[in-house]
């Protein structure tokens, strides 16, 4: 994570209380329903090497405003597609 100074990652951990205002929980709760044993899992994760798919997304100068499976992508368009027509592009299923 040293790699990473910008990362929110010190402040999911127990003894960074001047990240109380970060919002957790919910990153938390999409590894393991159970409390106990979520910051073990979310360390694992963070630890995992990034999938060549998400190397390469974040590589390229033009990045799009949101990436994720076509049904996701679909949702959010759907949903708030009255806001801005116009905005950047985005990457369908990775």
């Amino acid at each position: 994570m040293k790699d990473y100074d910008r990362s929110s990652y010190k402040g999911c951990l127990p003894h960074a209380a001047k990240w109380n205002w970060l919002y957790k929980e919910f990153v938390f709760s999409m590894l393991t329903p159970k409390k106990k044993g979520r910051l073990d899992g979310f360390v694992t994760f963070m630890h995992e090497e990034d999938s060549e798919k998400v190397v390469r997304l974040f590589s390229n100068m033009n990045l799009p405003s949101l990436f994720g499976s076509d049904s996701f992508i679909t949702g959010i368009k759907e949903t708030y597609h009255h806001i801005d027509k116009g905005g950047p592009q985005t990457l369908g299923e990775w």
